[in-house]
This record gives structure tokens, sequence and C-alpha cells, in this order.
């Protein structure tokens, strides 16, 4: 049978251990939050520049189907 004092230091132990633990898997826990945010604002940075550049590329596309039913309408040929 345990004294009253080696079960205080018993469950002294096992809390210390548990605070520990705990307070490192905390800060783990924000660390990797902190991690994925920022890799999560990388892609969305990333996706603009993207979309940004698909957008040009479709627009110069239009422009120039654009012109050219232009020049058709003014040679007088309905466009098909």
């Amino acid at each position: 049978m345990l004294s009253p004092r080696q079960l205080r230091g018993n469950l002294q132990a096992f809390l210390t251990g548990t605070v520990t633990a705990l307070a490192f898997g905390y800060y783990n826990l924000h660390r990797d939050v902190w991690q994925a945010a920022g890799e999560v604002d990388v892609r969305l940075k990333d996706l603009g520049q993207e979309s940004v550049a698909t957008h040009k590329a479709l627009q110069a596309r239009v422009s120039a189907l654009e012109d050219e039913l232009k020049k058709l309408s003014a040679a007088g040929k309905p466009p098909s």
C-alpha cells in the first residue's frame, strides 16, 4: 500500500508529465496550423497570378476574333 506521501508524489509526477505533453501537443498543433495557413496563402497567390495570365490570354483571343469579325463585316461577308 502506498503512503499518502508516495501517492502524492506519483500523482504530481503524472500531472507534470500530462501538462508537459499537453503543452508540447498544443505548440505542435499551432505550428502546423500556421504552416498550413502560410501554404494556403502562397497557393492562393499563385492561383491569382495563374488566373490573371489565363484571362489575358483569353482576352487576346477574343480581341483577335472580334477583329476578324470586323474585317468580315467590312468586306460584306456574313459571319457563319
